[in-house]
């Protein structure tokens, strides 16, 4: 992230050494070093010049600040959720009867045996039928 290598020594300065008593930071030190954009973010976090806490290192993304491979990851790969799969997670938390959702489950994966799916299949001679053609004709009246 630096703009060029970081000399060793500077390497174990503690974060103290880059702002003043009065808690600002000390942007010309930084600037040769940090982006602009990294640079505006860093100085937007407000120090307490009164501190006595230690510094250390801790890594946001995981619980308990130390470093993985498995957060590193998922830092690099975010999982991607779509909306159809937000959709069969909600169907379990619908207030209606068991049955309701059990039946709503197996609209949403496709395994209501319609006469569209049973001809696919090869179960059925036509993909026609007056009651149950596909899902979309299952609230029809008989």
């Amino acid at each position: 992230m630096a703009l060029q290598p970081v000399p060793s020594e500077m390497m174990l300065d503690s974060v103290a050494e880059y702002h003043g008593e009065d808690g600002t930071w000390d942007v010309e030190r930084l600037a040769p070093w940090l982006p602009a954009e990294v640079l505006q973010k860093v100085t937007a976090v407000a120090v307490d010049p009164l501190s006595t806490e230690k510094d250390t290192i801790f890594w946001t993304r995981s619980s308990n600040g130390c470093f993985s491979t498995k957060t590193a990851y998922l830092l690099a790969n975010p999982p991607q959720y779509d909306s159809r799969q937000q959709l069969g997670k909600q169907i379990w938390q619908l207030p209606v009867p068991e049955r309701v959702r059990c039946f709503s489950w197996l609209v949403y994966l496709g395994k209501i045996a319609t006469n569209q799916l049973r001809f696919s299949r090869k179960c059925s001679p036509s993909s026609s039928y007056y009651r149950c053609e596909d899902v979309t004709h299952l609230s029809c009246p008989p």
